[in-house]
């Protein structure tokens, strides 16, 4: 990446250059070689949308792990349907039975 070498062994990906040297990222800006300026979570924008309402990406993930079902021991509930049989299957679903 001195002087702008663009000889590196970069990759392009839809049109973009990037290339890793000296354990930075850089990207190609279509005349120099650019520093890609680490970001954090909290720095990264989310739309919320469905039941998230975290507007950054570290506050969604937050509430998703707060939100989540315990895998130890998850507290699920089944609704009681009863027993079916061809005839309330029929009335429910508007099928003929036969």
């Amino acid at each position: 990446m001195v002087n702008n070498d663009t000889s590196t062994n970069a990759i392009t990906v839809n049109g973009t250059s990037l290339a890793i040297a000296s354990s930075r990222a850089y990207i190609w800006d279509g005349s120099a070689w650019v520093v890609v300026t680490p970001v954090t979570a909290s720095q990264i924008t989310n739309v919320p949308a469905g039941g998230i309402a975290g507007t950054t990406v570290q506050t969604a993930i937050n509430e998703l792990d707060t939100e989540k079902a315990n895998l130890i021991s998850p507290s699920f509930t089944t609704p009681t349907l009863g027993v079916a049989s061809a005839t309330s299957i029929a009335t429910t679903t508007g099928m003929a039975v036969g």
